[in-house]
């Protein structure tokens, strides 16, 4: 597991995307986990701990990113961390629910600045930038 703080999970109704996402974290030096349902990332929030959720906001039925969230904050309070929402309705997000919304088309460079800048990068691009 990566250093404390390190953790990533990635949340999107679409298998594929939230795949590709989690390894492009991978190869940029974060531990990441990636599912397709509200219950797996239950499931992997207990199991890992992230630092870090990142979820789309419409996931499959009538389900939310920002559902998820309330729900993750109601069951382990002020130990969930950061959340990245991503939106092609960036204007239905409440500020409240989320650290950031970022909208679609997905830009990846930006998705990878930004969560470095929510965690500080991983802990090789933290050594290199000494």
């Amino acid at each position: 597991m990566a250093a404390s703080g390190q953790v990533i999970l990635v949340v999107d109704d679409h298998n594929d995307t939230a795949e590709l996402i989690a390894e492009m974290l991978r190869m940029e030096g974060f531990t990441s986990f990636a599912t397709a349902s509200v219950l797996g990332a239950v499931n992997l929030y207990e199991r890992s701990r992230p630092a870090l959720v990142i979820t789309d906001e419409y996931l499959a039925g009538s389900t939310t990113g920002s559902d998820l969230l309330r729900v993750l904050r109601r069951k382990y309070g002020d130990a969930v961390g950061r959340a990245l929402i991503i939106t092609g309705l960036p204007d239905e997000i409440s500020v409240l629910s989320t650290d950031v919304v970022l909208e679609k088309p997905l830009d990846l460079d930006r998705l990878v600045a930004v969560v470095r800048a929510l965690l500080g990068g991983p802990p090789a691009a933290r050594q290199a930038q000494r």
